[in-house]
């Protein structure tokens, strides 16, 4: 049992990475043929709806957290939502995903972690095995507009913020009920941009386009409580644990898209793994009450 104990934030967390490396490609295909405000009213519509059971639980236990607390939920979450599905659209998936894992050392600082010289060495191995895999990708010398570097960057400090502020939701709400908070949220704002913004358009869409938004709307939840479980169990694996999401977002290339393992992509696997190991493992956390 205590193996399974063990193992299960690992599990989560490789979830919840599997799901987010894919958002980018689903994201990308699925704004092709709908416009930005109905692909996010639909998929976290369909996200609220799933967890509404949980709504008198969740609204039960509010006034255990501060209106900040819930400040800062919010408003990271709405910028999450929209900042990070706009900035997929300016920038390759690529660097979209290489700026995000920048989130980890920020959330440790904020956290209060300390970087031992090994933990510092495993950093330093992941920023290598991320520039090999920008390489690898031919993203290294892509333009984009500053204003879709300054969203890609508001998101990524959005996800920091969130990130943050859900420990201290651990100490009131399960995981479960942070999730349908998250949903909710994620719901009633998307609802809000889709009426304000008046664009019902859809250009040609396709069955598969309409999965993929229902498919990503219904997971949407599984790696919010995967990411909050991982987080209250295996705090630091799931912190320096998102390093590993080009290396799913590489194999998933590898596996459903058939694309080559180049010498470089197999360098940053080899870099990232190891980096990101010795981080984990060498990174202080602060002693909390």
């Amino acid at each position: 049992m205590n193996g399974l104990t063990r193992i299960l934030p690992l599990i989560s967390l490789l979830v919840t990475l599997t799901i987010w490396a894919s958002v980018p490609t689903v994201a990308k295909a699925a704004l092709a043929h709908v416009s930005l405000v109905t692909y996010l009213m639909l998929r976290y519509t369909l996200a609220g709806l799933f967890m509404l059971p949980y709504l008198k639980q969740t609204v039960a236990g509010a006034s255990g957290l501060s209106w900040r607390s819930w400040a800062v939920l919010v408003v990271s979450s709405c910028l999450i939502i929209y900042v990070q599905t706009w900035a997929i659209q300016q920038v390759t998936a690529s660097w979209y995903i290489v700026v995000f894992s920048s989130c980890p050392v920020l959330i440790a600082l904020l956290l209060r972690y300390r970087f031992t010289t090994r933990a510092v060495a495993g950093l330093l191995a992941t920023v290598a095995g991320l520039a090999l895999y920008l390489q690898d990708s031919h993203a290294a010398g892509a333009p984009f507009q500053l204003g879709a570097l300054l969203g890609v960057l508001t998101g990524m400090l959005a996800w920091v913020a969130y990130t943050v502020i859900i420990t201290r939701f651990h100490a009131v709400y399960n995981d479960t009920q942070i999730t349908a908070i998250c949903s909710y949220i994620g719901a009633l704002f998307s609802l809000m941009l889709f009426i304000a913004a008046g664009d019902y358009s859809v250009r040609q869409a396709s069955w598969p386009v309409a999965a993929a938004i229902i498919v990503s709307g219904v997971l949407m939840p599984l790696s919010l409580w995967c990411y909050s479980y991982s987080m209250r169990k295996a705090e630091a694996l799931t912190i320096f644990g998102q390093y590993l999401e080009p290396l799913i977002g590489l194999f998933i290339a590898f596996l459903v898209f058939g694309a080559e393992l180049t010498a470089f992509a197999c360098g940053a696997v080899a870099l990232i793994l190891c980096g990101t190991i010795a981080v984990t493992r060498y990174s202080v956390k602060p002693v909390r009450p």
